[in-house]
């Protein structure tokens, strides 16, 4: 973002001042790249020998209610 804003623009402590955007813009926070180092290689899951073997679900919290007709 710097390098785009500096082209164009400069005040004094532009670093601190695009920083500070970032922190409070809500959609900079939901698009910016986490610096961690990954947690470890992905492992396949087993092939189960029988059916039914292990069941397991995924359940969605927070959705949005729609009225039924």
């Amino acid at each position: 973002m710097y390098r785009d804003l500096r082209q164009f623009f400069w005040w004094d402590n532009i670093m601190k001042g695009i920083v500070e955007h970032v922190d409070k813009c809500l959609m900079f926070q939901k698009v910016k790249a986490k610096h961690q180092r990954p947690i470890g290689k992905l492992r396949p899951l087993e092939i189960l020998t029988w059916k039914w073997d292990s069941i397991s679900m995924d359940l969605a919290m927070g959705l949005p209610l729609f009225p039924l007709k």
